[in-house]
């Protein structure tokens, strides 16, 4: 019977393989909640999601362009998916951010605020 693999070793090997896999899983979550603990990096991925047109409407009359917006937005929605998966109380914070970040400045009030001070 050479040449065929024992069923033991078979299932042996799948339940390594799967344990390699939780064990990948797990420090890939570890990591997504480490990176979005520092608020710099949160900064960077809203910059990112607002890149992407993640809240846009991908629509164009022009194929070419929607279906880039489309592939944007899936880049995008990687990014969204694993911050619901791993750190859903993160997407509030972000959201938040993404709206200061596209809040026109007003530099009277800017020049106003330090000379207050």
């Amino acid at each position: 019977m050479t040449g065929v693999p024992d069923i033991d070793q078979q299932r042996a090997q799948r339940r390594a393989a799967e344990k390699a896999q939780r064990m990948a899983a797990s420090v890939f979550r570890a990591d997504v909640q480490r990176a979005l603990e520092n608020p710099g990096t949160r900064v960077l991925v809203a910059h990112f999601l607002m890149a992407m047109g993640i809240d846009n409407s991908p629509f164009s009359t022009n194929g070419l362009e929607q279906a880039r917006a489309i592939g944007l937005q899936d880049a995008g929605r990687w990014w969204l998916n694993v911050i619901r998966a791993h750190c859903p109380e993160r997407e509030p914070q972000l959201r938040q951010l993404m709206r200061e970040l596209t809040k026109p400045v007003n530099p009277t009030t800017e020049e106003e605020s330090e000379d207050e001070h």
